[in-house]
């Protein structure tokens, strides 16, 4: 499979530029705006961030722009298929082997109980289309079942809030968990 992206992918700085003036029209016209908006949001599975927003960002360049490849489309589709979450499966034990190690992807989730000694806090958004939070509590229950120590907080966001323009409220919890002792920090401070 050649890397080329879907649709969302700009190629050079000249249709950049285009994406960027029809952005910043947007702005000027708040019917469009919308449309947008809900065409993003029906794209994107009924994510609520503001993707118009997001393209106006000084560091959205051309040469840096997020965008979905084939490869990226193939594991979707293996992920749903088996039902697990498994590393890209390149279609031969010999590609397999050069890219992993091993003749076969590796089973990510079966490798969880590996973390029990690791504190895991997820974050998910109730509005976030693109990472759904049905998908991160399978996520939680998978690393609860192995054992390993996790948590989960659900924030009444969208995906850029979690991803890329993070809220202050995601913000704090995530420099909260952070700050929190080591567990041999703890034993000592009770010793």
């Amino acid at each position: 499979l050649s890397s080329w992206g879907a649709p969302l992918y700009l190629p050079s700085p000249l249709l950049r530029h285009v994406a960027f003036k029809l952005s910043r029209d947007l702005d000027a016209l708040p019917a469009l705006r919308e449309l947008f908006s809900a065409c993003a949001r029906l794209f994107l599975n009924g994510d609520a961030s503001a993707w118009d927003r997001a393209v106006q960002m000084p560091h959205y360049s051309s040469a840096g722009m997020p965008a979905l490849s084939l490869h990226t489309g193939l594991h979707f589709l293996q992920l749903m298929r088996s039902g697990r979450f498994r590393m890209l499966d390149y279609g031969s034990k010999r590609r397999n082997t050069l890219a992993y190690g091993q003749p076969d992807a590796p089973d990510v989730a079966a490798l969880y109980p590996l973390l029990r000694d690791v504190q895991v806090d997820l974050v998910a958004g109730r509005a976030d289309g693109v990472c759904h939070v049905d998908d991160v509590a399978r996520h939680y229950a998978a690393l609860q079942e192995a054992g390993v120590k996790a948590s989960l907080r659900v924030f009444d966001v969208g995906h850029l809030d979690v991803t890329f323009a993070v809220r202050d409220e995601i913000r704090s919890y995530v420099l909260a968990r952070l700050k929190r002792p080591l567990p041999e920090e703890r034993a000592a401070v009770g010793a």
